[in-house]
């Protein structure tokens, strides 16, 4: 009896597996996981490691560019043909879930204080 309570266990993580990879994207971004709903289902790109992908990367996956689109997350797609995030200068490194937001202004932060985003620019660190 407990080799069919395994077997039937073990089918239902695989169910569940398999319909998660059908239906949704996993995406890897700086540390974070975002868990994006497919537009079409099918078991194109179920994992996708996106943090050194530039244009050319997202232009060969046009079903994950849609999905990341149509459920908000545009702010993490290149604008230039370089490869370059929005706010982020070519020689900058962002850091884990902060990676997406753009730096934020020195006279916004108080004195002291690190953004909660965990980006900090030159001077915010220059203060301390």
């Amino acid at each position: 009896m407990r080799r069919l309570t395994t077997l039937l266990f073990g089918m239902a993580v695989g169910g569940g597996l398999v319909f998660s990879a059908h239906h949704y994207h996993l995406v890897r971004t700086g540390e974070q996981f975002l868990l994006i709903p497919k537009i079409e289902v099918s078991l194109v790109d179920p994992y996708v490691d996106v943090r050194d992908w530039g244009l050319d990367d997202w232009e060969k996956h046009p079903q994950l560019l849609a999905a990341m689109k149509d459920h908000g997350h545009a702010d993490l797609l290149p604008e230039t043909r370089s490869g370059t995030r929005r706010g982020d200068s070519p020689g900058s490194s962002s850091d884990d879930s902060g990676d997406h937001l753009g730096t934020i202004p020195v006279r916004l932060v108080p004195r002291g204080l690190i953004p909660r985003s965990g980006a900090r620019d030159d001077e915010t660190a220059r203060r301390e």
